[in-house]
């Protein structure tokens, strides 16, 4: 009840919307893309009185990334793993074992990862009585988590392969992914050129992916935190070895299943992810040592190619466990990320900025602005140690 903005959830939603309208704060992009969701759902909780548009942040914010986690045990993807306990696990293993850090949980401006899972979801809903809906959610998420490009081959292939009245669903949907796409190569364009390198591209994407997204989850991000090079080398080493045996004996008991497409697609959009942000958000740096990869503490950008993990693993399990005692394949999976879960099941407190005083202020300045009456920029504190400008 005593909840605090974050970065962009004060300085570019909750600002811009004040200073600008909804409409204009729609279309405006921020880092080389739009952000439809959040501007929507600032709009919207900015009606509030200023006290409360933090919590109603964080709310809307924690609905949206539970309806994005536990949207995998809706039973229309028992086609992809048929046991809904199994489904139910993985789900709350994503939930739980992933490390959030500072900023993953109940942050509008992060909530675009969570995002990015429900709307690879949606893509295998085929449904006749919710597509218009369907189709402006997903237009939306489009406008919001520029990752989703990589679900442009899927797209196309549904778009191929649907009966008339399911294609217009994924052809809008890749009509929004391209506008996003050349609103941030406008964005591109206009700035410093990025150098390929693909040597350090590669092991910063096997580092990140391995110590994050393989690793992090599993036995928890302590293990991050050891001084020892060796130490921490060979506990990468081990994960790489049993990643790679797990990868191909899946893939073998799979060969001549119908179920290899959902392994491949998963591989494609874990490693397609990382390679994303390694990239275009040229993070990649810090992963080519083991002091950076050590120290560095974006974990948003692990998020999704942590959840194709899991969900790898529990396809494994099934593919496996021929038991018809059902509840085995679901508490091994919960066992073997429970050492990850109790260790990152956490989100750190922010830090009290005296919200409702500096909301009091705002208030103020806000009435003297509807009054047409002289006001000076006002500048209050938000968490993490930024200032929240009004002018």
């Amino acid at each position: 009840m005593n909840a605090q903005f974050w970065a962009e959830d004060g300085g570019v939603f909750f600002r811009e919307q004040v200073l600008l309208g909804f409409g204009k704060a729609l279309v405006r992009p921020y880092s080389g893309y739009l952000h439809a969701i959040p501007r929507i759902i600032a709009a919207a909780i900015c009606m509030l009185p200023v006290r409360w548009v933090p919590l109603g942040f964080n709310l809307c914010t924690l609905s949206l990334e539970a309806i994005s986690c536990s949207a995998f045990f809706w039973p229309c993807y028992r086609k992809v793993i048929a046991s809904d306990l199994l489904r139910a696990t993985c789900c709350l293993v994503a939930t739980a074992s992933i490390v959030a850090g500072s900023e993953l949980i109940a942050t509008l401006s992060n909530v675009q990862w969570y995002l990015c899972i429900l709307s690879l979801l949606l893509i295998l809903v085929t449904t006749r009585r919710l597509e218009i809906g369907l189709t402006i959610l997903q237009v939306c998420i489009a406008f919001t988590a520029p990752l989703t490009l990589l679900y442009v081959p899927f797209l196309l292939w549904q778009t191929k392969k649907n009966s008339a009245a399911l294609k217009l669903r994924p052809i809008f949907h890749l009509l929004a992914l391209f506008a996003q796409a050349w609103i941030m190569r406008q964005d591109v364009s206009s700035g410093p050129r990025r150098i390929f390198q693909f040597n350090s591209l590669f092991l910063a994407t096997i580092g990140g992916g391995l110590s994050r997204c393989l690793l992090s989850p599993l036995i928890g991000s302590s293990f991050l935190r050891n001084d020892r090079d060796v130490a921490l080398f060979a506990t990468l080493a081990i994960g790489l070895i049993m990643g790679t045996a797990l990868a191909a004996l899946l893939t073998v008991r799979l060969v001549r299943s119908p179920q290899i497409k959902w392994l491949f697609g998963a591989v494609y959009i874990g490693v397609g992810s990382l390679l994303a942000v390694m990239y275009g958000r040229g993070v990649a740096k810090p992963f080519v040592t083991l002091d950076g990869l050590r120290n560095y503490t974006a974990e948003r950008y692990f998020f999704i190619g942590a959840c194709m993990f899991i969900f790898c693993c529990a396809l494994a399990l099934e593919t496996f466990i021929q038991s018809k005692n059902r509840i085995i394949p679901p508490v091994i999976l919960a066992f073997a990320f429970a050492w990850g879960t109790a260790q990152n099941f956490s989100a750190n407190t922010f830090q009290d900025m005296h919200w409702p005083e500096n909301a009091a202020k705002i208030e103020k300045w806000k009435a003297a602005r509807r009054e047409h009456e002289s006001s000076q920029t006002l500048s209050v504190p938000i968490n993490p140690n930024l200032q929240l400008v009004l002018d």
